[in-house]
C-alpha cells in the first residue's frame, strides 16, 4: 500500500489557500496580550525540526528569583472555528509523520511560517509563566496570551555542549547564564516529581539515517540527554499546573483530563514472576509500593544487559 491509497487528504481546498494568503498578510500586534519580545527568549528543538511550536523565556527578578516562561503558538488566534483551514484541518485529524516527510495537518506555510516561533521574528503565543526559585519551587505563576520574539533556534546536541562545557565562546553570557539556571532549576523538578512517585523510564529510540533519495542506510539508538528532559520537565510542570488553574476557574466535570490508568494487575504479576527469576524482589501490595518498586527496578536496570527487555514489560 502507498501513501496514495490511504484515505488521507493530502491536498488542501481552494478556500484554504486563500485564507492562507490572508493570514500571511496579516500585522502582528501587541494590544491584549502581555508584550514579551524583549525578554531572552529561544526554542530548543532536535536538529532536523521544521516546525517550532514552543518557546522558552527566562530573566532575572531577584536574587535566586527567576522568570521562566513556556510559550506555545497561538495557532487558534488564525483558524477560526468551521473555516476552510479548520475543516480541512478536521479532515486529517493530525500531522503525520513519516521517516523522510511530514503530511501536514495545516498548510506549511501555517505550520512551518506563521505558526512557527522562529527566530527573529514576532509570533502569537499562550504562555504560562512562573516566578520561581532555583529549587523549583513557584512563588508566582499567570497564563496569558502573548506576544514574543525567539533570539535563537537550538538543538538538543547544542544545549548539551553548553550543559557539559560550562562556557562555549559563540553564545552570550546571558543565554549561558539562563540555560544553567534552568537545568539546575529542572534537575530539582525532576527530583521532586521521582520521589512523590512519578516512574522515571528512559526509553530509547531508534533512528533511521537516510541517504539523498530518503533510502535508510542505517539505524542509530537516540539516548535521552539532560538537554531533553530540561525541556522534558518545563512541559510536564507547565501540563500540569495549566490542569490546576483550569479546575480552579471551572467546574472540574466540564475539564477532559489525559491520565495513565492504574496498572493491569495481572500484566504486574507477571512482571514480578519474571523478575523473581532473574533475582529481584518487588512488592504490589498498594500504589505506593507498586510505584516504589518499579522505579528500584529502573535504576537496577539501568547498567544490566536485560535492560530493555525489563523497560519495555
Amino acid at each position: 500500500m502507498n501513501i496514495q491509497d490511504l484515505s488521507f487528504p493530502l491536498s488542501f481546498s481552494k478556500e484554504s489557500l486563500e485564507e492562507v494568503t490572508k493570514i500571511q498578510k496579516e500585522k502582528l500586534s501587541a494590544k491584549g496580550r502581555i508584550d514579551l519580545r524583549k525578554t531572552l527568549t529561544f526554542t530548543i528543538d532536535p536538529f532536523d525540526a521544521k516546525d517550532f511550536d514552543d518557546a522558552i523565556s527566562f530573566s532575572v527578578i531577584d536574587k535566586d528569583l527567576y522568570e521562566v516562561g513556556v510559550h506555545i503558538a497561538d495557532v487558534s488566534h488564525y483558524i477560526k472555528k468551521n473555516s476552510a483551514l479548520d475543516l480541512d484541518a478536521f479532515a486529517r485529524g493530525t500531522s503525520i509523520y513519516l521517516v523522510d516527510k511530514v503530511i501536514p495537518m495545516l498548510p506549511e506555510e501555517i505550520s512551518n511560517d506563521v505558526c512557527s516561533l522562529v527566530p527573529n521574528k514576532d509570533r502569537y503565543c499562550f504562555s504560562a509563566i512562573f516566578a520561581l526559585d532555583s529549587k523549583g519551587t513557584i512563588k508566582e505563576e499567570k497564563y496569558s496570551k502573548t506576544i514574543i520574539h525567539s533570539d535563537y533556534r537550538f538543538s538538543y546536541e547544542e544545549v548539551q555542549e553548553v550543559i557539559e562545557k560550562k562556557q562555549v565562546k559563540e553564545y552570550n553570557k546571558d543565554f549561558l547564564f539562563a540555560i544553567h539556571t534552568l537545568n539546575t532549576i529542572t534537575k530539582n523538578l525532576r527530583k521532586d516529581r521521582i520521589k512523590k512517585g512519578s516512574i522515571e523510564f528512559e526509553r530509547e529510540e531508534l533512528v533511521f539515517e537516510l541517504d539523498k533519495k530518503s533510502n535508510p542506510i542505517n539505524t542509530k539508538i537516540k539516548v535521552p540527554i539532560q538537554a531533553n528532559k530540561l525541556i522534558e520537565e518545563l512541559m510536564l510542570l507547565t501540563n500540569q499546573k495549566i490542569c490546576y488553574h483550569i479546575t480552579k476557574q471551572l467546574n472540574k466535570k466540564l475539564c477532559i483530563y489525559r491520565v495513565h490508568d492504574i496498572p493491569d494487575k495481572e500484566k504486574l504479576k507477571e512482571v514480578s514472576h519474571f523478575l523473581n527469576k532473574q533475582g529481584i524482589r518487588v512488592n504490589l501490595n498498594n500504589n505506593k509500593t507498586i510505584k516504589q518498586s518499579i522505579n528500584n527496578v529502573l535504576h537496577f536496570a539501568k547498567d544490566k544487559p536485560q535492560k530493555q527487555i525489563i523497560e519495555n514489560m
